[in-house]
């Protein structure tokens, strides 16, 4: 997904469909300093179950339109935005 599509998604959106995971829960645990896919999933509980939110490679198939590694890339690139 791009910045664009990722701003146009609620904080609602589900990312986990195992642990119930949003896009706000990861968001949030990337501000508070969760900056890698293993801190997000330790801190989120993300990935635990079936793991195919964690990247576009894991997910072969495309179950999942968002992953935890677009996330993060996300909000690298708005912290730079606002730098």
């Amino acid at each position: 997904m791009t910045i664009e599509e990722i701003d146009r998604l609620s904080l609602g959106y589900m990312v986990c469909h195992c642990y119930e995971v949003t896009l706000g829960d990861i968001l949030e645990a990337i501000e508070q300093g969760n900056n890698t896919i293993e801190a997000l999933i330790y801190e989120t509980h993300a990935s635990y179950g079936c793991e195919l939110c964690q990247s576009r490679e894991i997910d072969k198939w495309g179950d999942r339109a968002l992953h935890l590694d677009e996330i993060l890339a996300y909000a690298e690139a708005k912290e730079k935005q606002m730098a």
